[in-house]
């Protein structure tokens, strides 16, 4: 579910959440619901005439699937040997964006972000842990329905055992709209 609440002049704020049910086989072979919750706050609040300030936060539990940079890892619930049990791991997170508009031709965006996941005793020492991220981007609109940009991301994932890595990344974009 989410509520919106929008302005032309002042931009726009939401507010979503979810409750879902993650099913899992136990030990026994014996099917289980655990389950999971979140909750979303973003907006864009425009700050001067050409300049947006874009933002996002998000917590809850067994809601990996919903953040991008941890979908498809199976961070949702995992097996608690130590008990015995499935536990539905707590995630949460967000970024803020600045983005201007400098002319009719030109624009940019810079963005920070932060992602966690609270582990379990039991989990791996190389299991996903934080992350964060920074990226800047320069984009040229040639026409209505052509825009080519460049971009420049860093990131850095930190295990459970707190060994991490950095990642760099230019990246080319082209965007024609039909």
């Amino acid at each position: 579910t989410n509520f919106n609440v929008s302005s032309d002049n002042w931009g726009h704020v939401q507010l979503a959440g979810v409750f879902r049910g993650i099913s899992v086989r136990d030990p026994g072979g014996a099917i289980q619901i655990i389950p999971g919750y979140g909750g979303l706050f973003s907006g864009k609040i425009k700050v001067l005439k050409r300049t947006n300030l874009m933002y996002q936060l998000y917590g809850g539990k067994g809601m990996a699937r919903y953040v991008k940079s941890l979908t498809g890892q199976g961070l949702d619930v995992v097996f608690d040997n130590i008990d015995n049990s499935y536990k539905a791991l707590n995630t949460y997170g967000g970024y803020v964006s600045a983005g201007i508009k400098w002319n009719k031709i030109f624009s940019n965006d810079l963005t920070a972000g932060v992602t966690r996941i609270v582990n379990i005793d039991s989990q791996p020492g190389d299991a996903f842990k934080d992350s964060y991220y920074a990226s800047v981007n320069f984009f040229m609109y040639f026409a209505k329905t052509l825009n080519i940009g460049i971009e420049y991301s860093y990131g850095k994932r930190i295990n459970k055992n707190n060994e991490s890595g950095d990642a760099n990344r230019i990246s080319f974009i082209s965007i024609i709209d039909f």
